[in-house]
């Protein structure tokens, strides 16, 4: 590693060098294991290929100068010769010992292009890598110092440069696997070379940085901060804060439901650490509320307000209505997963104590978005399931709007006539009446009834437990209050007995309201009128 930091290293052994880090990786010694990691990073950090190790450009760049070669290098004698003879032209066999004796004193290397970077540093092959990449002709690649033999020197360096980064490629998933170690050294100094590749652009890095979302949740707290700092030096470590939040949203698009879950409990910590800045968040919203921003981008940059909202609530809180407008505005209209998306902004948008009005325009959103005969099956469950669960989460009576879609749903799915036309016949022993209804009208309500039951029985108990919490409170206060030998014991009684009562009115009313709610069902799957 030091000799890589002083540039001792020579271009003929640097892939040596790589191999032999390579194999080290699964060494039995996590100290041998630590310093091969270590190496691998050094070499990466102090390559002389560039800054980039995008192996596609190097190759396109190396088979332009290949043919710069070719045109470059002197004509075979011998092939020359031969034409000759097959025209019928006589060779001068003076000329021909002419050319043998000038090719016996031009030299020649074993392996061809060896001796022109054996224990010498590469070219500077950077900027020929971009002229190779912009798709630009062979004949206008400019031939470095050294006529003939620079360029072989360059395509050597470049041949050189192909094969250490397919090298770093072949790495990653050794590294990956180190993940998983019980050593906690190994799991920071692999997460440490991952971020070294993913900033020299080696392929496969990109999916291999996200392998470290999950250990955020490790019970090392030196891995759980390894992972935050990393992804503060993939994401939020930059100078424009804009630039950060494209970044965010580049991961978040590609990641999946696992990720997402690791990424959230990432980004809460990156703002608790006050690493992602205000202005980073707020080039999300303006993301997410443009009109020019297609709706796959607006969904991003949602998913990552919403990731946000547990450790900033007041990225989502003070505009929960401009993000209904927008969320179940045009562009979901066309696209459905931008209205589930704010489905679930919605249920982090407040805390679940608390509610907004009941005649807030967003019940009318969500009640809409369920009762949408026009969206597809492979769409609706998923979108339905969220603006059921933001009804729960916002609505301070949810039961009112929950018997409301049932019935509009029953309505739509059975007709008044089939129900007629089935009871007048259900009298008869001879003949039983049937209609046909929709498949999938009939399973959404079934998934409706049966997501709305759930989400009731969990409201109810959320609902006596605060009724406990506050007795509790209550009666800690009042045995203080007792204790300081302010109030008699009479009087203690008293208020108790009255406590007492009031909380076990508040328990009844609330066992109450859920008992009504299922008789509300009930009546509503019966067809029958309900008060």
């Amino acid at each position: 590693a030091m000799l890589c930091e002083s540039e001792a290293v020579p271009l003929g052994h640097w892939l040596l060098v790589t191999d032999i880090a390579m194999a080290r990786l699964s060494d039995k010694a996590a100290l041998v294991r630590k310093s091969a990691i270590q190496l691998l990073q050094k070499l990466l950090s102090h390559n002389p290929f560039g800054s980039a190790l995008v192996v596609p450009a190097f190759q396109a760049t190396l088979e332009q100068y290949k043919l710069k070669l070719a045109e470059m290098s002197p004509p075979d004698k011998k092939a020359e010769s031969d034409l000759a003879k097959e025209l019928g032209l006589e060779e001068d066999s003076e000329s021909s010992e002419e050319s043998g004796s000038e090719q016996e004193e031009t030299p020649k290397s074993s392996d061809g292009y060896s001796d022109g970077v054996e224990g010498s540093q590469a070219p500077d092959i950077s900027q020929t890598q971009d002229e190779g990449a912009d798709g630009s002709d062979g004949d206008k690649l400019m031939a470095p110092d050294g006529g003939l033999q620079g360029v072989r020197t360059l395509i050597a360096s470049l041949e050189t440069a192909v094969a250490f980064g397919q090298r770093m490629e072949g790495a990653l998933n050794d590294v990956k696997s180190l993940l998983a170690s019980s050593t906690t050294s190994d799991v920071t100094e692999a997460i440490a070379l991952l971020v070294y590749s993913r900033a020299f652009e080696v392929e496969g890095s990109s999916a291999a940085v996200r392998s470290i979302f999950p250990l955020v949740f490790s019970s090392e707290q030196a891995v759980r901060d390894a992972v935050v700092e990393a992804c503060h030096e993939l994401f939020s470590k930059v100078e424009d804060p804009s630039k950060a939040a494209f970044k965010l949203l580049d991961v978040v698009l590609g990641s999946t439901l696992s990720d997402l879950a690791a990424l959230e409990e990432v980004v809460q910590q990156l703002i608790r650490k006050q690493y992602i800045q205000r202005l980073t968040l707020r080039t999300l919203w303006d993301i997410f509320i443009s009109r020019t921003e297609d709706a796959v981008s607006s969904r991003g940059a949602l998913q990552v307000l919403t990731l946000a909202a547990g450790a900033a609530p007041e990225v989502l809180t003070p505009r929960m209505d401009r993000l209904a407008e927008v969320g179940f505005g045009p562009k979901a209209q066309e696209a459905i997963f931008l209205a589930r998306y704010t489905c679930i902004a919605l249920q982090r948008s407040l805390p679940s104590s608390e509610s907004i009005p009941e005649d807030n325009k967003i019940f009318t959103s969500l009640k809409n978005l369920v009762l949408r005969p026009s969206l597809s099956d492979s769409t609706w469950f998923s979108a339905a399931d969220q603006a059921i669960a933001a009804l729960y989460a916002l609505h301070p009576f949810p039961e009112e709007p929950a018997v409301q879609i049932l019935r509009k749903m029953i309505s739509q799915t059975f007709s008044k006539d089939e129900w007629d036309a089935s009871e007048s016949c259900g009298n008869s022993d001879e003949s039983v009446g049937h209609f046909e209804v929709s498949a999938s009208a009939l399973s959404r309500l079934l998934f409706v009834t049966g997501h709305i039951a759930i989400k009731h029985l969990v409201h109810i108990e959320q609902t006596a437990k605060a009724i406990r919490r506050l007795r509790n409170e209550k009666e800690k206060l009042l045995s203080e209050e007792a204790s300081e030998g302010g109030m008699k014991a009479s009087e203690a009684d008293k208020l108790a007995d009255e406590l007492g009562g009031s909380v076990q009115a508040g328990m009844a009313c609330s066992l109450y309201s859920g008992i009504r709610m299922y008789r509300k069902l009930i009546c509503v799957l019966s067809c029958r009128c309900c008060a």
